[in-house]
């Protein structure tokens, strides 16, 4: 199931969902207040929308996770991605054998679309680190990455169309970001701290 938090852009949950051409169910996670604006975004077949109280995007994306904990899947999206391959969601599911697999996203060459086994992701217990607000998320898959020998897909492109890209201008939603240093320092306390004790527990 894919997760996509949206807020204050409804043309580009739009977008997404039109040039997605999803084969594969999701949630479309929205801040209560906000909701109102994306009642004409038109859902692909088999995903659904729910409403939580506004929270930064780790908390969305878990509070997705939480909505639906016995998925067999679970996969990241941003409102700002624009996939550019063919099937590219049905692919990517039917690539994960492992724990996570994630295709290429034409920006910064980095995991922005993560798919995650649900199994492993009921084991760690969230898919966004929770210690973290919105920056350093990748971060996080890409030292579980690392950790287990994950793949992307060289052949799957989903186009990470994002403001430091050049290819929109920033937008409240984006200027109302919390602090990067803020994000940056959790981060690495999170690395000293508890990573070395989730890595022993995933048995990697």
């Amino acid at each position: 199931m894919w997760l996509l938090p949206s807020r204050g852009r409804p043309h580009l949950a739009q977008r997404l969902f039109t040039e997605g051409k999803f084969k594969t169910p999701g949630l479309l996670i929205l801040d209560i207040g906000d909701a109102e604006s994306y009642e004409q975004v038109k859902l692909p077949y088999g995903w659904e929308k729910i409403i939580r109280p506004r929270m930064f995007l780790s908390g969305k994306l878990n509070a997705g996770f939480q909505h639906a904990p016995n998925e067999k899947w679970y996969g990241i999206l941003n409102d700002d991605h624009v996939p550019l391959t063919k099937d590219w969601d049905a692919r990517l599911v039917e690539a994960l054998d492992g724990p996570l697999v994630w295709p290429k996203d034409n920006y910064a060459d980095r995991i922005s679309t993560p798919v995650m086994d649900g199994d492993f992701v009921r084991k760690l217990g969230w898919v966004a680190c929770p210690d973290l607000k919105h920056f350093y998320l990748d971060d996080v898959h890409e030292l579980i990455a690392d950790c287990f020998g994950c793949r992307r897909l060289e052949d799957v492109v989903v186009s990470h169309e994002h403001v430091n890209a050049g290819r929109m201008a920033p937008d409240l939603t984006w200027k109302e970001r919390p602090s990067n240093a803020d994000d940056q320092k959790a981060y690495l306390l999170w690395c000293r701290d508890k990573w070395p004790a989730i890595r022993q527990r995933l048995e990697c």
